[in-house]
């Protein structure tokens, strides 16, 4: 279509420089056939006014062969306009959930061994004010902190049987995802304090360290799986003396928006 309308332009512009010499042609042969219909009415000779005549018609042929040269070009047909593209469609964003309450809380539940005990923990993660994450060069809701508390029993280092009711202090890293290849990667850690355990005294800091990987299974929210070193320890009691175990831990979870 481009080819055809640029031919037909530069035809117009051919033309347009050559119709002034078409024109000035036309107006001389008009005046030459003027002349002889003007000897044509006075003349009487018969061979005469043949030949006029014949002088005449191919005049006349040559007056409207250079009328139709001189005539403009028909215009170029008109560009079709081409329709812009539609607007990009900007993607609403994703609507904050809810949770089964209505509250917006995420919290996580979590089973397995802690410390080498069965240990079960329920924390609450709460959204990070300082704006830590783009300080290190991750997403602003990269890091979490964690506030829970834990129950866990089985035998300490010592082989002696107990157990022990910690709290959970700690924050959750968020890493990207290409660094797992697609995978919802992040690390954890914190320390705990154990403010009951067997014999009824409270304990000493502890600590848990932990990486894991998450994906959304279809639960209404992140399915987790971590492992990492776990310390639990009590204090001292007279009678059952000091409990503490440190080894590693294995948990899988649920978290749960409220």
């Amino acid at each position: 279509m481009k080819r055809v309308f640029a031919l037909l332009v530069v035809f117009a512009f051919v033309a347009a420089l050559a119709a002034p010499v078409f024109a000035a042609n036309v107006a001389k042969l008009k005046a030459d056939l003027k002349k002889l219909e003007a000897k044509l009415k006075v003349t009487k000779v018969k061979k005469t006014k043949a030949s006029l005549q014949k002088q005449i018609a191919a005049l006349k042929k040559k007056i409207a062969a250079g009328q139709v040269i001189v005539a403009p070009p028909p215009p170029p047909p008109a560009p079709v306009a081409v329709p812009p593209p539609p607007a990009p469609i900007k993607a609403a964003p994703a609507p904050a959930q809810a949770g089964l309450f209505g509250m917006g809380l995420e919290t996580a539940a979590e089973v397995g061994l802690r410390a080498g005990m069965i240990g079960l923990n329920a924390n609450v993660l709460l959204a990070d004010p300082i704006g830590i994450g783009p300080m290190i060069g991750l997403p602003a809701n990269a890091v979490k902190y964690v506030l829970g508390v834990g129950y866990a029993q089985g035998k300490d280092t010592a082989s002696k049987d107990w157990k022990a009711v910690p709290l959970n202090i700690g924050g959750v890293i968020m890493l990207p995802a290409d660094m797992m290849g697609g995978i919802e990667s992040f690390v954890s850690g914190g320390i705990n304090y154990v403010v009951y355990r067997t014999g009824a005294v409270g304990g000493t800091l502890g600590g848990d360290i932990c990486a894991g990987v998450q994906g959304d299974l279809g639960l209404g929210g992140k399915t987790f799986g971590q492992v990492g070193y776990s310390i639990l320890r009590s204090g001292t009691n007279a009678t059952k003396g000091t409990f503490s175990s440190k080894s590693l831990s294995f948990m899988v979870g649920q978290k749960i928006i409220l």
